[in-house]
């Protein structure tokens, strides 16, 4: 954890320093740069993509099969009926038993608003919900064709924590 708080450190003195340059273009690839060499010195691979008026918009820490950041795509290969939504903060991929995926994500909406937008886009995939509680905190499951998709939900402050498993159901 001191490595990563260390990163956490450069990083902010990398996009002070780079902040001052004449074409914003350039400033970006000079702070993108600055971010991922910052990250090497400490023994992290990770990708930064920096917009033209200087803010991080991603952050990626490769670890192998994992991915953390901020921002995330979804993987490969990633099932296109299982829902996720674009307002979603996408932090962490994995792998999951089974070939499937664990992904970690950060919501705006409130948790009876997430499990109201899942149930009607998964079941409108073709998916039918395998289980559901509200406590102690929201949570859905689907499936679908031998496969389950679980859906948790974790209040964060002012958004949601929303951890999606998906597997072959064994």
């Amino acid at each position: 954890m001191h490595k990563l708080a260390q990163l956490f450190l450069c990083l902010g003195v990398a996009t002070l320093l780079t902040a001052c340059g004449d074409d914003s273009s350039d400033r970006a690839e000079q702070t993108e740069k600055a971010i991922e060499d910052a990250g090497k010195d400490l023994g992290f691979d990770l990708d930064a993509t920096v917009n033209e008026e200087g803010e991080v918009e991603k952050v990626e820490i490769n670890r192998g099969d994992s991915v953390v950041g901020q921002n995330l795509d979804l993987p490969a290969g990633f099932p296109e009926d299982v829902f996720v939504s674009s307002d979603w903060n996408i932090m962490s991929v994995s792998p999951a038993p089974g070939g499937g995926f664990m992904v970690q994500s950060l919501a705006p909406q409130d948790g009876k608003t997430i499990i109201e937008e899942l149930r009607g886009q998964m079941t409108g995939q073709g998916w039918s919900v395998a289980a559901e509680a509200e406590t102690p905190f929201p949570r859905i499951n689907f499936e679908k064709d031998n496969r389950v998709a679980n859906f948790n939900i974790i209040p964060n402050g002012e958004s949601n924590a929303v951890q999606l498993m998906t597997m072959t159901n064994q």
